[in-house]
């Protein structure tokens, strides 16, 4: 496979060898996917069934929170969650969440300088991901579907969440590419809401450092090298200067871009990026 059908092959079903074991030889992921994840006798079409009630004796809490999850891209905090899956508060949802966090379905992000409060949880498994965005709505198979979807806006959305989220599980990856394995780091995210007198922002991947810097982390799933031009360079200087401002750190703080095919080297991308990571130079 190429580097770019290793991505879309992980985003679809992780790296989960069961999975990974039904792709044929000479087959691409393409074809893959629609054989496996719509047609009638795929083993990932029905998985999502079984999947959650082969591993918790009383799944159904652990379902609704799962299924809430699905739907938010950013992650949604403790309330939010509650209020939107209709799980109990207390005993039921806490007993539900640390099984999920537990096995690694999800994952609890902190907001950057509120350790205490704030988390934010996102859902972390590709293939429960997948399931809910394409092959629930889709369960009456029509030859031909996956390369329907795959032209859809749902499809580019969903692309760009899948790719952030295999950033998010290979942090220690990302550390190495950029020369600081054995500094201690804290990640963390940013979503400051806007109002009358100042413009939003967010920040999907906080990276603070012990040696007084931080890496403010942009990451982009393109189908082509990523080109910055005027427009979008500007909103990365922008974006720097208002977390320098929000959060008053007196840190260095370097602008990493994160791309799946690289970014095209530019006057632009020289003068507003520290630091260009690529898919391969994760592998």
């Amino acid at each position: 496979m190429t580097n770019q059908q290793v991505i879309e092959t992980y985003m679809i079903m992780g790296g989960i060898p069961y999975y990974l074991n039904d792709i044929r030889r000479g087959e691409s992921i393409a074809v893959a996917a629609e054989r496996m994840c719509f047609q009638d006798d795929g083993i990932l079409k029905s998985e999502y069934d079984n999947l959650y009630k082969a591993l918790y004796d009383n799944p159904q809490d652990h379902e609704m929170i799962v299924t809430t999850l699905a739907t938010s891209r950013t992650g949604l905090n403790r309330q939010e969650i509650i209020n939107k899956s209709k799980v109990l508060a207390g005993g039921p949802y806490q007993r539900a969440m640390d099984d999920l966090l537990l096995s690694g379905f999800i994952t609890e992000e902190v907001t950057f300088g509120n350790k205490k409060k704030g988390s934010i949880y996102r859902l972390n498994d590709e293939y429960s991901i997948f399931y809910h965005r394409f092959i629930k709505q889709n369960k009456k198979y029509i030859p031909g579907i996956w390369f329907q979807i795959s032209a859809s806006q749902s499809y580019k959305i969903w692309t760009g969440y899948a790719f952030e989220n295999i950033i998010y599980n290979h942090i220690g990856t990302i550390k190495s590419a950029l020369g600081i394995a054995s500094v201690f780091t804290e990640t963390s995210v940013l979503n400051v809401m806007g109002t009358k007198e100042k413009e939003g922002f967010q920040i999907n991947l906080i990276i603070d450092r012990k040696d007084a810097t931080i890496n403010i982390c942009e990451l982009k799933y393109y189908n082509a090298s990523f080109e910055i031009d005027k427009k979008y360079a500007e909103a990365l200087r922008s974006r720097k200067q208002k977390f320098i401002t929000h959060t008053g750190t007196k840190k260095q703080v370097f602008t990493t871009l994160i791309t799946n095919l690289g970014v095209v080297e530019n006057p632009w991308s020289l003068e507003v990026v520290d630091k260009s990571l690529s898919f391969s130079d994760l592998l």
